[in-house]
């Protein structure tokens, strides 16, 4: 933020009001002030959320209390207009009480509103929005309205003369050998995101707004919804047992049953597809649906207690390993010809989701020999130079729950990461040089070994079962790659 004094909001949902709710809501404010702690001398502090629990001084239940005193003591406070309009309105429609907030240590918060009721928000709770002092410096994303419409790529109705006639004119333009192999790699992105535009043809499949569509049902439940409000509203608002209250809540309990129901049977059915087919093309979709909005995060996975440090200790034992294997090597020349670029491409799988710069297995797939060139010329390049390109080492990763699993637990997820087409590229190519069946890979390891798969290995099991008698003991051990690495 660029502004002397940053700012630090605490985004926070309270515990319930409940009969042994006390503890947790005590638990929960307790790290809110440690929070508060840490930043409080360097940060303005602003507060806000379902606090579940009033500031209003006619309510006084066990979470109010806790609150108003939390608030008094840390001095948190909400602007003045907001006085006692209501936030939460029971479902009853004879409840309703103040329990979102935004709350800030100081004078930054100039005004702060409360929506009304709106026939299309099923939610119990209404909009608080609250305008600031503070002044942020909007930095331009040039994404930010590319990724508001989605693309599909029609790669079957594509003009590949153009396409590949668009790369060799750009291609000659590409900048000398003094130009690093980052730079490279982007001028290479961007030829092909450029004669993709020209030749290939591609249909829209997400526009701006909800990401969900509303079907024709809901479609007329809003319209429902939005005219027994209507009524309501022009009648006074009256509740209890005013024929047009309740016809207003039902018609919103009908749309917001039918929005439950229909996204709940989307995911069954898009479950049920992926156990009855469970083929690559459903897999990369299920990725997709998973993937995070942004390509990097700096988020850090703590679990028992270790964080980076923990993963920088393993990834440096890990690079400690290859180095020994790469100084035990003999052959320490390598070169990357056309035909090792060749036959990387076409080990690439088609129909994959595309990395994080947008380009998938087509783009190179579709390409001619210039193309290749300049990959045989970067990649030698890459090797003589010792140093890695930054497209490479990065990826987007979605979290996929085990079958079974309780999705709570850390260790139940698989990170499955799509990275850089052109770094696979490389990979296959180093992968296929280096032969690490000779670095002492155990026979016995059917796990992630080409041309091999864990059902040889249960034919193994299952021979030798068949060999033993009924009164010998056989034992088996069998160990995930996971648990190795951690060994490692």
């Amino acid at each position: 933020m660029s502004v002397p004094k940053p700012t630090c909001l605490i985004n926070a949902y309270m515990p319930t009001n409940a009969a042994q709710s006390l503890d947790e809501y005590k638990e929960c404010l307790d790290i809110i002030f440690n929070i508060k702690s840490k930043y409080d001398q360097s940060h303005n502090i602003i507060l806000c959320g379902d606090l579940n629990g009033t500031l209003i001084s006619t309510r006084n239940n066990k979470h109010d209390i806790s609150l108003k005193q939390f608030t008094s003591d840390n001095g948190l406070k909400p602007t003045r207009d907001i006085q006692s309009k209501p936030t939460y309105f029971h479902t009853d429609g004879k409840a309703t009480s103040q329990i979102d907030y935004i709350l800030s240590n100081n004078d930054i918060l100039l005004s702060t509103s409360i929506y009304c009721q709106d026939p299309v928000n099923t939610s119990t709770h209404v909009p608080v929005k609250a305008c600031t002092n503070v002044y942020l410096e909007i930095k331009k994303n040039s994404k930010s309205k590319a990724n508001s419409v989605a693309y599909k790529l029609i790669w079957e109705e594509m003009d590949k003369d153009i396409y590949i006639n668009e790369i060799d004119k750009h291609l000659q333009y590409l900048p000398s050998d003094e130009t690093t192999v980052d730079d490279k790699i982007k001028c290479v992105m961007g030829i092909l995101h450029k004669a993709t535009k020209l030749a290939v043809p591609s249909r829209i499949i997400k526009l701006n707004g909800p990401k969900r569509k509303a079907s024709p049902d809901v479609k007329r439940l809003i319209g429902i919804s939005k005219n027994k409000h209507r009524l309501w509203n022009d009648a006074g608002r009256p509740r209890d047992d005013h024929p047009l209250f309740k016809d207003k809540k039902e018609a919103k309990r009908n749309l917001r049953k039918q929005q439950r129901k229909e996204t709940a049977l989307e995911k069954e059915q898009f479950i049920q597809k992926l156990e009855e087919n469970p083929n690559d093309q459903i897999f990369h979709q299920l990725i997709r649906r998973n993937r995070s909005e942004t390509s990097k995060s700096d988020t850090e996975f703590s679990k028992d207690g270790r964080g980076r440090s923990y993963i920088q200790k393993r990834t440096n034992k890990r690079c400690k390993i290859i180095k020994e294997i790469a100084k035990a090597s003999t052959d320490t020349e390598v070169t990357i010809t056309k035909e090792d670029i060749r036959k990387a491409i076409n080990q690439l799988n088609a129909k994959k989701a595309a990395d994080e710069y947008d380009l998938a297995s087509e783009h190179l797939k579709h390409s001619g020999e210039s193309l290749h060139e300049i990959l045989q010329e970067t990649f030698n390049q890459i090797l003589l130079e010792e140093k890695v390109p930054s497209t490479f080492k990065t990826g987007t990763v979605s979290p996929i729950l085990k079958k079974g699993k309780a999705f709570y637990e850390v260790e139940n997820y698989r990170g499955i990461t799509v990275t850089s087409v052109i770094g696979k590229v490389f990979e296959y190519i180093i992968l296929d040089k280096a032969n690490l069946m000779k670095s002492g890979q155990s026979p016995l390891q059917f796990g992630f070994t080409q041309g091999l798969s864990p059902n040889m290995a249960a034919l193994i099991l299952s021979e030798a079962c068949s060999e033993i008698t009924g009164k010998q003991t056989i034992f088996v051990t069998t160990l995930d790659t996971v648990k190795r690495h951690l060994m490692l």
